[in-house]
């Protein structure tokens, strides 16, 4: 298996997946169409959508942007239907990672690039530690930024972000250690 540098990127800036079950967007009217789930953006097709207890189809009962989340019905549902939305949402998108890759031209300098909008734009923040059991957003602030620092110095190649050689590179990586074939215990 291979990893792109997209991967790579998602990886280095630790831009995890997170998941929103049964999230009710809002209630049919009979009129409405557009309904906008909580978080943004979704990875696509990750999205399930359903009018109380039926799944919809995707692009024949609905659209759904995935990066602003609006999901818009073909047809209004009915006046007090639930619709409810399960799907994966990220801090960025495919998309913005790709932009930041390409006008970076490194995996390296994209992460920092990237680390850098997390700590400029407030609300993309919040995304971006949502879910943390009781979070320092000052500490985070501080890693992030720790972050930016361990990637500066290491200008100079994709693999060497996850080369496992420091403690703080082991520590970094360590979410991501989940192999069946790595007998290796990663401790803290």
């Amino acid at each position: 298996m291979t990893i792109d540098d997209l991967a790579w990127l998602r990886l280095a800036i630790q831009d995890r997946y997170r998941i929103s079950l049964e999230e009710i967007i809002g209630l049919g009217n009979g009129a409405r169409t557009r309904y906008q789930t909580g978080m943004a953006p979704v990875v696509s097709e990750s999205e399930e959508i359903r009018v109380d207890t039926t799944v919809k189809a995707r692009d024949v009962d609905y659209t759904i942007d995935t990066d602003t989340g609006l999901v818009t019905m073909t047809a209004a549902p009915s006046d007090a239907a639930e619709i409810i939305a399960s799907y994966q949402w990220s801090a960025f998108s495919d998309a913005e990672l790709n932009d930041l890759l390409d006008r970076y031209n490194t995996v390296t300098n994209a992460a920092i690039a990237a680390l850098k909008a997390i700590l400029a734009d407030n609300d993309r923040f919040l995304k971006y530690t949502f879910g943390q059991e009781s979070v320092d957003r000052t500490a985070a602030r501080d890693a992030i930024s720790d972050l930016i620092d361990m990637l500066k110095g290491d200008i100079g190649g994709t693999a060497r972000l996850v080369k496992a050689d420091t403690d703080a590179r082991r520590k970094l990586i360590k979410p991501y250690m989940v192999s069946p074939y790595n007998d290796n215990e990663i401790t803290d």
